[in-house]
């Protein structure tokens, strides 16, 4: 049987959120690695140093459009902390407090 959520849990919790939200938008503040800097000096159209360098951006705009996808997350957590829906699914069903302890953000 799952702990309920209590206050000092809950609020545990919304530091948490609020921390990992910190991270995250600073994370996402900061510019992406320009990939163009590795590209100066080159011929203009080369067309395989050009492939080299999408091909070289994508795992950062990966991580970062992952990134975005959290904060919206933790973002919602938030609101329904703030609206006293959290902890709450959308079937209505109690989250498990372990589930919530490990992923704050989670909605099932």
């Amino acid at each position: 049987m799952s702990e309920q959520l209590d206050p000092k849990t809950l609020n545990e919790l919304r530091v948490r959120l609020e921390k990992r939200r910190a991270e995250l938008a600073k994370e996402l503040d900061t510019p992406a690695a320009d990939v163009r800097d590795a590209s100066e000096g080159r011929e203009p159209g080369d067309i395989v140093d050009s492939a080299t360098d999408d091909v070289l951006r994508r795992p950062e705009e990966a991580i970062r459009d992952k990134h975005r996808q959290e904060l919206a997350l933790i973002d919602q957590a938030l609101h329904r902390i703030a609206d006293g829906s959290y902890g709450k699914g959308a079937d209505g069903r109690s989250i498990p407090v372990e589930r919530l302890k490990a992923i704050p953000w989670a909605t099932s």
